[in-house]
């Protein structure tokens, strides 16, 4: 293909800003998909946050039953005479 001399360095300034502009696509799919796993990894310790929460609301939940009926044994115990 010819090309005249005054279009040959709009053709290189145009290849010029396309290999930029893929070498910035290029920087910004890798940033995403390091935020995209940076996200998932969060997203993994939050459901694993949560399902340790309901653990532990459970856990001190049962406690202050136990802790519950320990005082009113107690209070029935001190009402008995002896």
């Amino acid at each position: 293909m010819q090309t005249c001399w005054r279009t040959e360095p709009s053709i290189k300034r145009a290849l010029d800003c396309a290999e930029k502009a893929h070498e910035k696509l290029t920087y910004v799919q890798a940033q995403f998909a390091a935020y995209r796993e940076t996200q998932a990894g969060q997203l993994v310790s939050r459901e694993v946050l949560r399902e340790a929460e309901s653990r532990l609301g459970a856990a001190i939940d049962r406690l202050g039953d136990r802790l519950d009926s320990l005082v009113k044994e107690l209070v029935v115990s001190r009402r008995e005479p002896k």
